[in-house]
């Protein structure tokens, strides 16, 4: 009973400290001089994001059409609950056994929420496409911009291709159950150019269909978790198992013994489902009222996956057992489905749909990030990368190169497996988290120790902390340096590897690049309002054709 009353005190500081954050920030933006203008006209909003945007000597290229529920959308789909659990809740149950629920995931929730808000008020105060670049470019310098910046941008390329290959992975499995073909290498494939190529030729599209597919992905997600839950009640309610199974460390069913080791590593496969909440932050420069509406973004996301996430993963796991093959490594879809029979088609095509919106705002998101490097001349060959299609308002050329690059990942590390020298998703995962938490940390720790700049910057901000934001930014600062670390200890040794060749590139980029890059940098901070005027009629002269 003192271990159920243990974990649930664990969730329940979760929801106590989401109100809380929340609150505390309502509160913040309602006395801030900030104005939502939404009386205004849609004209008057977008003119005052523009000159908003403008005093960062950003000219708007991008066409501004995410509203709350888009920007919920980007962060909330590239967390991906539903295809981060279809993928890793079979695997982090086998290792750390029920409690990886019971107690794991509370405890990454807490932190996680920590690590978003921390970076909301950032986002806040800096609502532009860079993100993490230019966060830690306006906290830290140039420097830390350009390294936080191609971390990111790295660890966001291995997140595209651990989603899109695990996801070829299990269409494949259940296609080729459900229609009786053979799977192979060609099948797999045929999958993975799929999701790669109509990912990016979605982005074509414009700012309607990305606002509209941020959304849809959104209501899905929250739809098939309440289907699977009601599902799942239907049938083996009150469960195979008593509620203080969950909190269990040790695997009854497979009858293995538990560990510390094994609970840490099951924890951090599921901590995959918060990795992304910044993915709003890019969509900054299309948002409308960014300032406003990405923050909540990003935090909310978070808060809605750590709730809806634990009650859908606690009733699985105590549903665990009946009618699936307990060792299967698709164990979430068998009890996903289980329950609909013949609807079970429905749910998995829902499923894989939910895994294609999870692929597809990776996608936008790490193109959004090459595409703000490109424009302060922070990459190779940026005047290609940097363009926007007059048609679209989208950087398409920066998503193409991040398809094909994300295509040759994939590639490569299907030739490391079939050479036998690592676990394609520990690996991945490991240097995504490695890239992305270290990437993260930067920004926060600046806000933390550079406090003259966080001051001026935080003048802007309306969605903010107050005298919480240090402590928070501190824990949140930890906990991505030791998960870091954590990650590449207990899944592959090769990703630090791997980030270090990665940074190594980047460190010889910097020297190559790094004079053109701060003569970028410095012509967008002394660009006169003049001088922006011209380069969006210029580019609305051409978009027009005229």
């Amino acid at each position: 009973m003192g271990f159920v009353l243990v974990g649930a005190l664990l969730f329940a500081a979760v929801c106590a400290t989401a109100i809380a954050l929340a609150a505390l920030a309502e509160r913040r933006v309602r006395t801030s001089r900030h104005l939502t203008l939404g009386d205004q006209t849609e004209y008057v909003r977008w003119m005052r994001d523009k000159h908003d945007l403008n005093r960062f000597g950003l000219a708007q290229q991008l066409r501004r059409g995410l509203g709350g529920l888009s920007s919920f959308g980007a962060s909330f789909n590239v967390m991906s609950l539903i295809g981060s659990s279809a993928v890793l809740f079979g695997p982090a149950l086998m290792l750390g056994g029920p409690a990886v629920i019971g107690y794991g995931w509370p405890i990454v929730a807490l932190f996680s929420l920590a690590v978003c808000a921390s970076q909301a008020e950032i986002a806040s105060a800096v609502p532009t496409a860079g993100g993490c670049y230019h966060w830690a470019a306006a906290l830290g310098g140039r420097r830390w911009g350009w390294y936080a910046g191609w971390l990111h941008l790295s660890g966001y390329g291995a997140l595209l291709v651990l989603v899109n290959v695990t996801a070829a992975g299990l269409l494949d499995a259940y296609a080729s159950q459900r229609f009786g073909y053979t799977p192979g290498a060609l099948t797999f494939w045929s999958w993975t150019l799929a999701l790669f190529g109509t990912q990016a030729a979605a982005h074509h599209a414009g700012i309607r269909l990305l606002a509209a597919v941020h959304a849809a992905g959104a209501w899905l997600q929250a739809l098939l978790a309440v289907a699977i839950i009601a599902g799942l009640v239907w049938i083996v309610w009150p469960g195979t198992y008593p509620a203080d199974w969950l909190y269990r460390f040790d695997n009854p069913v497979l009858g293995t013994e538990g560990d510390l080791w094994a609970f840490a590593a099951g924890t951090l496969l599921l901590m995959r489902a918060f990795i992304g909440g910044d993915a709003a932050g890019h969509a900054g420069e299309e948002t409308v009222d960014p300032r406003i509406r990405v923050p909540w973004g990003m935090f909310l996301s978070a808060a809605y996956v750590a709730v809806i996430g634990f009650v859908l993963l606690a009733f699985m796991a105590l549903s665990w057992g009946a009618g699936t093959d307990a060792a299967g490594g698709s164990l979430f879809l068998q009890l996903a489905l289980a329950p609909w029979k013949a609807a079970g088609p429905v749910v998995a095509a829902g499923i894989a749909l939910a895994l294609w919106f999870s692929g597809f705002a990776v996608l936008g998101t790490a193109s959004r990030s090459l595409f703000a490097l490109a424009r302060d001349q922070a990459a190779p060959r940026s005047f290609l990368w940097a363009q926007v299609s007059a048609k679209s308002h989208m950087p398409v050329r920066a998503i193409w190169l991040v398809t094909a690059a994300g295509l040759a990942c994939a590639v490569l590390l299907d030739t490391a497996v079939w050479l036998q020298r690592l676990s394609p998703v520990s690996f991945t995962l490991a240097f995504v988290m490695l890239c992305l938490h270290i990437a993260y940390a930067i920004p926060i720790g600046l806000k933390l120790t550079r406090r003259d700049r966080w001051s001026r910057l935080e003048a802007d901000a309306p969605w903010r902390l107050g005298g919480w934001g240090k402590p928070l930014g501190w824990i949140a600062f930890v906990w991505l340096l030791l998960t870091a670390a954590a990650a590449v200890y207990l899944f592959s040794v090769w990703a630090a590897a791997a980030a270090a060749i990665i940074l190594l590139v980047v460190i010889i980029m910097d020297f190559r690049y790094g004079k053109r890059h701060k003569e970028g940098l410095e012509n967008a901070s002394r660009r006169t309002r003049d001088e922006i005027i011209r380069m969006e009629r210029t580019y609305r002269s051409r978009m027009s054709g005229k």
